[in-house]
């Protein structure tokens, strides 16, 4: 179970009070959040003392909480403190990666020219006018001047290309991981039961997430403790979830919720034009099998510059390499301009501190390329199980009658999926062994049943998940929006 200090509910509740204008019920803050709905009143009540707000009562007797436009905060002096602290500390931090990205950037940058110069000074010792002709403009060039301005323009940096201190950090070390939401998946649970008349199944959650039936039932659970959610038994025996304290809203769009059924499709509800736009940053259901994900890469740079990073930092390694052997049989010290230069000094500088420089830049890629591979692995496992659920539920829970599962129909739907997907997902014998994998493990873990039909296949039968995705369009079906919608004001803590 997610848990956040008391400031991150406050940083959570006001974030999502400004987005919704100030005017929210209960029901609409714990949406937008994805916090419990005991620890949210509590937080509600706090800053309605803050910020000066006041509550509204309608016919119904449901809360309407009211704060001023841009909930204007009065914060003691010892919070903004310890806010500005942390903030310096964040700042130091950022400014630390950037100055040690840019430090990589110029030592790379800095030994190519500096062994670039030296390359061309050895060449003008030994008279190599041809082969030093290829690193000098030709003089025509030099005698026409700077390029007029306007061809300028066309030579400047295009925009949204990345500075290169930022490509020499990423071909080492990677992009920096992306900000996660750890309650993100609950936001768009909580999406998807406003959209639904509060009902919910172990089946409608394994869609929507992906997961197994034993942890969709285990999370399940805890979500009825954490938003105030009942269970109801059906006719048939089967589990459904409710959550009706999520359904009063103040948000016009909320109100016009979609009838059930055809939504196994998984295409959102359409706002009408009429209505204003949805709030930024909302969170919208989608079903799991609409959340494949890409294979992980090295880097994102562009391929030309990882091919030029590649081409430096080769080049400083083989110079950084001869440098060594060379100043390592030096025994007298070097004259330069009239000063005496230690090959020692000369050793390290030019020598093994580039060389162990250069060895770094290209084994800590080499290194993470062992990263990659499980990392593509665990995404193929992923995205495979998504092909396969969305195989069943659409094509089979959706049904009015319980239908067989053929393990070779699966299979021709998924590697139909994998060629038309950008992402290698492997040979067609591997696909086939992991989706067979995968429909034994839902044989296992939900109740299924194994057959044999008239010609001898072998076929699935889910009937449980079956039973529960019917159960829950049958309970969304008795439920009515309009007991639910916001009556007149009888009561207003503003009067």
């Amino acid at each position: 179970m997610t848990s956040f200090p008391k400031a991150e509910y406050r940083r959570r509740i006001i974030a999502a009070l400004r987005r919704l204008r100030g005017q929210a019920t209960l029901g609409d803050v714990v949406a937008a959040t994805g916090l419990p709905s005991l620890r949210a009143e509590l937080v509600l009540r706090e800053l309605l003392e803050e910020f000066r707000g006041h509550l509204e009562v309608d016919a119904n007797g449901e809360l309407l909480y009211h704060f001023p436009p841009g909930l204007a905060r009065r914060t003691p002096w010892s919070q903004r403190v310890l806010a500005a602290g942390r903030r310096l500390l964040t700042w130091a931090y950022q400014g630390f990666m950037f100055l040690f990205k840019v430090w990589a950037a110029l030592v790379l940058a800095v030994y190519a020219v500096v062994y670039l110069l030296i390359l061309l000074g050895a060449l003008i010792m030994v008279g190599a006018d041809v082969l030093l002709w290829l690193f000098i403009p030709d003089s025509d060039r030099l005698a026409r001047g700077p390029v007029p301005s306007g061809k300028q323009a066309g030579n400047r940096k295009p925009p949204g290309r990345r500075p290169f201190y930022q490509m020499v950090f990423a071909y080492v070390f990677g992009e920096p991981p992306p900000k996660t939401d750890p309650g993100r998946w609950e936001r768009e649970v909580l999406d998807f039961l406003r959209e639904h008349r509060g009902r919910l199944t172990a089946a409608d959650l394994m869609a929507l997430t992906g997961w197994d039936l034993p942890r969709a039932e285990e999370e399940l659970a805890r979500l009825v403790v954490k938003y105030n959610g009942e269970v109801e038994v059906s006719d048939n025996g089967m589990l459904v979830y409710t959550f009706e304290e999520l359904l009063p809203t103040l948000q016009e769009e909320a109100a016009h919720l979609p009838r059930p059924g055809l939504r196994i499709q998984g295409a959102k509800y359409l706002h009408p034009e009429t209505l204003a736009p949805p709030l930024e940053e909302e969170v919208q259901w989608r079903w799991c099998w609409a959340q494949f994900e890409p294979p992980a890469r090295l880097n994102d740079n562009p391929e030309r510059a990882n091919v030029l990073l590649t081409f430096l930092n080769t080049f400083n390694l083989l110079f950084a390499a001869g440098c060594t052997l060379l100043f390592a049989h030096l025994t007298k010290p070097l004259s330069l301009f009239g000063a005496a230069l230690d090959p020692q000094w000369l050793m390290v500088w030019l020598g093994l501190f580039p060389l162990a420089f250069s060895l770094t830049f290209f084994l800590v890629p080499a290194l993470r390329l062992f990263w990659l591979w499980r990392e593509n692995a665990a995404r193929q496992h992923c995205n495979i199980r998504r092909a396969v659920l969305e195989f069943l539920f659409q094509q089979h829970l959706s049904a009015p009658e319980l239908r067989p599962v053929y393990a070779q129909q699966v299979i021709q739907e998924v590697l139909r999926r994998a060629t038309l997907a950008s992402p290698v997902w492997g040979t067609s014998t591997a696909l086939a062994r992991q989706v067979k994998r995968e429909l034994h493990h839902l044989f296992r873990t939900c109740e299924g049943e194994l057959e044999v039909d008239e010609q001898g296949e072998p076929f699935y039968l889910f009937p449980r998940l079956w039973q529960e995705w019917h159960d829950g369009e049958q309970a969304r079906r008795l439920v009515e929006p309009e007991q639910f919608a916001i009556r007149e004001i009888v009561y207003s803590s503003a009067d």
